[in-house]
């Protein structure tokens, strides 16, 4: 029996050398010695490829790589200290612990995911680092937008633009256990539900990115076109994205917004879970559920030449278009003033307990606000109670929406406390890639003070709280509509 066992192990051992294609290369290189269980006997369809590379592997140019994200973040990561303290994070050890996983690594693939993990430390969804996206000749993707003909069709036309047609825009939560008065469906789905006496409406707000609303692009475009001559270049389609989808994506909502308010409800919910959040238009939405005034809080910038740039072509149109307005042109000069201060942070990763005697986020001066410049004509502003319906998938802008009217006192939430992403990126960001592996680099650039002075990264907790885990639960939406009556 013994002799049939040891035979029996050895054909398994043969099996797992000869799974993988020239065996004694893969035994030979050092990494593979010790992992022919890891990797051969997975029967590894580039067991060579990966062998080879733990042969071939150095750490020298991962190493030169994180010296090269730590000096990049220390000059234009605007959430890094708030993130360092809210998460009780250590950078001297994050940086010796992220060290010492590169040099552990066997190959490429483990020493880039030793740099990711660093990066997952801070908890940031607007920090990533990634593999440039390549064209079909496997050349990197330009931003660079390709002239779109005004022949051709207006669903083209959007997908072109990168409008996305898969978007679910429905409610998360299953519509059980409440009556339901009057449903509608659409982008902006919404419900409105009688509970006793009491009529409350719920309005579905899925994503604020513009390109996730192929429908209204379709519609919008086929006007949109009439005002260029033969095609629609890189300016003509930004100002459509930005301007004209806004308008329109404004109205869809607007429209849902009048069905729920013609019920007279007494209270409306709007419903951000799982909104990952996306661009300004966000601003609008805020303006409209409230007729109180709004407060802004603060937002930040990194002082790095990219804002500098910025705050110099403003002033450029503020001196061409309101010459005579010596309040703005100050604040715009004071604002180039902050940018160009430098603050040395590279050292919180050399040394323990590094104290900061500066900051690189600076703050300008003079109104910010932008609600007030915000025009509705024909549009009537909700004015009844509001409640805010939120989760951990809330993000980004959508939790703009959440702190304005929190910080307002507009507004009550309901939920689980937010994700915590805060500003993202002004003006596309500042690019980096790492000079040995090629990876992009991408870090929030910008902050969004709330009114207790907290960085809105840090996520923000909820009035009401409900447990948001059990969103797919048939008593769900009662216990939100329960919690919303008990709170009127």
């Amino acid at each position: 029996m013994r002799r049939f066992g040891f035979l029996a192990s050895l054909f398994l051992i043969l099996i797992a050398i000869t799974s993988c294609a020239k065996a004694k290369v893969c035994l030979d290189s050092a990494g593979c010695r010790d992992g022919v269980d890891k990797v051969c006997k997975k029967d590894e369809p580039n067991a060579l490829e990966l062998c080879k590379q733990t042969k071939d592997f150095s750490h020298t140019s991962y190493l030169e790589d994180f010296e090269a994200l730590k000096i990049h973040i220390s000059k234009s990561y605007a959430n890094l200290e708030d993130l360092l303290n809210f998460y009780k994070l250590d950078p001297y050890e994050l940086s010796n612990q992220t060290i010492m996983e590169v040099k552990k690594s066997k190959n490429e693939k483990e020493a880039v995911e030793a740099l990711k993990r660093f990066v997952q430390k801070f908890h940031d969804g607007h920090f990533q680092i990634f593999e440039p996206k390549h064209d079909k000749n496997g050349q990197v993707d330009s931003d660079k937008k390709a002239p779109i003909a005004k022949t051709i069709s207006a669903k083209q036309a959007c997908k072109l633009m990168d409008f996305a047609w898969e978007k679910d825009y429905s409610f998360k939560f299953p519509i059980e256990g409440v009556r339901v008065k009057e449903k509608g469906e659409g982008e902006f789905p919404y419900l409105v539900v009688e509970d006793g006496k009491k009529v409350i409406g719920i309005l579905r707000v899925s994503d604020f990115r513009t390109t996730v609303y192929p429908k209204t692009c379709v519609n919008s475009w086929d006007k949109y076109k009439y005002k260029f001559k033969q095609s629609c270049d890189e300016n003509c389609q930004d100002d459509f994205i930005n301007n004209v989808m806004r308008s329109a994506i404004v109205d869809q909502f607007y429209m849902s917004l009048e069905k729920i308010r013609a019920t007279k409800v007494d209270a409306l919910v709007l419903d951000v879970t799982n909104n990952g959040g996306g661009t300004d238009w966000v601003e609008d939405i805020t303006a409209l559920t409230t007729t109180k005034p709004i407060v802004c809080g603060k937002s930040g910038f990194v002082k790095h030449p990219h804002y500098m740039s910025h705050f110099q072509q403003m002033l450029k149109e503020i001196r061409s278009n309101l010459p005579h307005d010596k309040q703005k042109i100050a604040d715009m000069q004071e604002a180039i003033k902050i940018a160009s201060q430098t603050c040395d942070r590279t050292q919180i990763w050399n040394q323990k307990n590094y104290k900061l005697n500066c900051s690189l986020v600076g703050f300008r001066k003079g109104e910010q606000c932008k609600f007030s410049e915000l025009k509705y004509k024909g549009k009537k502003k909700y004015n009844g109670k509001l409640f805010i319906l939120a989760n951990k998938h809330t993000a980004s802008a959508a939790e703009d929406i959440v702190a304005r009217h929190l910080d307002s006192k507009t507004a009550v939430m309901i939920g689980s406390r937010t994700y915590g992403a805060g500003c993202g990126y002004m003006n596309g960001g500042i690019r980096f890639q790492l000079p040995n592996t090629r990876l992009e680099v991408k870090v929030p650039d910008c902050v969004r003070v709330r009114a207790d002075g907290t960085n809105e990264v840090i996520g923000i907790q909820p009035d009401i709280s409900i447990d948001t885990e059990k969103i797919k639960e048939s008593d769900f939406l009662k216990l939100v509509i329960s919690k919303v009556i008990s709170a009127l």
